[in-house]
């Protein structure tokens, strides 16, 4: 999940495939506890981020904080709808 907040899919993509490879009991119909799980630790991150603009003194910790929010907010759209889409094709 945090590779992918970089713009690196290709490298989470291997890492999960290498995860799962170690760990065969996180490999589920379509990989979907893998989603569920980035999609709550995106939301986490969203919140930390938020929590750090509410209280952030100047603005442009503010923004530097709001816009880190957004990406993690968009990264968990992203992951949920990727479940929805793999839920559509069972």
């Amino acid at each position: 999940m945090d590779l992918e907040s970089f713009g690196r899919k290709d490298l989470a993509d291997l890492f999960s495939k290498e995860y799962c490879r170690h760990f065969p009991a996180m490999i589920t119909q379509n990989n979907e506890l893998l989603f569920i799980y980035k999609s709550y630790r995106s939301n986490i991150l969203a919140k930390v981020n938020s929590l750090r603009a509410r209280s952030a003194v100047r603005d442009t910790e503010k923004g530097i904080a709001l816009t880190e929010a957004g990406k993690y907010l968009r990264l968990m759209n992203d992951h949920i709808q990727q479940l929805e889409h793999q839920s559509e094709g069972d």
